[in-house]
């Protein structure tokens, strides 16, 4: 397997960009090969900076590396005016769906949407909301993709939306497990009034401010891949969060305390835990050494290791 990060566009994806921020995964083996091209627009909140539904909006192109095949885009957060990029680490997976076996993509975004797109035609599989508290959509359309309610555009006078600008999750990397078929996530469930500073047709910067007003839970989430469908939560004092599972049925992550724990990854029930008094917010790595299986993750400015009896 190979993996390629870009930190920047090449030449010929420059006509792509609308804004600040570019990431790209590739994923090579000898079965199939996905492109999976996250794109950000510009992170304005003042609405009036474009009337299309593309301003501002967080794509992600599916692209065949063996085929002259371009995915359409597919839009998480079509006209964003909340900041919620669709940076998100996806994940691939094959499964089987209605029958046919079928080459997946999964991401639970930011805006709190969880999607399964299939990664050889970019076409919609799933989109369901994850989060029991977001109100700034009004449903998806025949794409799969948000529907955004303009009542929670940024306002004057402010609006109240959930999630934050933060989001309902972020860019600390989730976890899947073939063995359990679950897509494990940290998450969030939060609160900001957004206003808008800037009425212009033509606003400059952001065109908008946001105040951050409550958190109503965060939650470490299991997920089925294939639909979304909420297994098992264990509250926890943390977001998002990286997140490592293993073939041993093991989840490993923290708690928000500053603990770093090892969960049954079926049913989420705690194992084992080491008090680091720091938490950690990137994903736990494993591998085998003389016989040996090793556990490291980095928390504060400290690596630890932890091996497996």
């Amino acid at each position: 397997m190979e993996i390629q990060y870009y930190a920047a566009p090449r030449r010929a994806q420059c006509r792509h960009l609308a804004g600040q921020i570019f990431n790209g995964t590739r994923r090579r083996n000898a079965l199939a090969a996905s492109h999976l091209r996250p794109r950000s627009g510009s992170h304005l909140f003042a609405h009036r900076q474009s009337k299309s539904r593309n301003g501002g909006a967080k794509q992600a192109r599916i692209e065949s590396l063996y085929s002259v095949h371009r995915g359409a885009p597919f839009q998480s957060s079509p006209h964003d005016t909340h900041d919620w990029d669709a940076t998100q680490v996806p994940i691939l997976f094959d499964s089987v769906i209605n029958g046919k076996p079928r080459k997946l993509l999964a991401q639970a975004s930011r805006n709190g949407y969880y999607f399964v797109l299939d990664r050889t035609t970019g076409k919609n599989v799933t989109s369901i909301m994850l989060s029991e508290f977001a109100n700034w959509y009004v449903g998806v359309d025949t794409k799969g993709e948000p529907v955004r309610n303009p009542d929670k555009d940024p306002k004057v006078d402010g609006v109240l939306v959930s999630p934050d600008s933060n989001g309902f999750t972020n860019w600390p990397p989730p976890s899947y497990s073939p063995d359990t078929g679950y897509f494990y996530v940290g998450t969030r469930d939060s609160f900001s009034m957004f206003f808008l500073t800037d009425v212009d047709d033509h606003p400059e910067g952001y065109g908008a401010a946001e105040r951050n007003e409550a958190v109503a839970g965060d939650a470490l989430r299991a997920l089925d891949a294939k639909t979304g469908k909420l297994v098992w939560k264990h509250k926890t004092n943390v977001g998002a969060q990286g997140l490592l599972s293993t073939a041993g049925n093991l989840l490993f992550g923290g708690d928000g305390s500053g603990n770093f724990i090892a969960y049954n990854a079926r049913t989420g029930k705690p194992l084992w835990h080491a008090e680091l008094n720091v938490n950690h917010s990137n994903g736990p790595s494993t591998w085998m050494l003389d016989n040996k299986q090793y556990v490291v993750v980095g928390a504060g400015d400290t690596l630890y290791a932890f091996v497996l009896q």
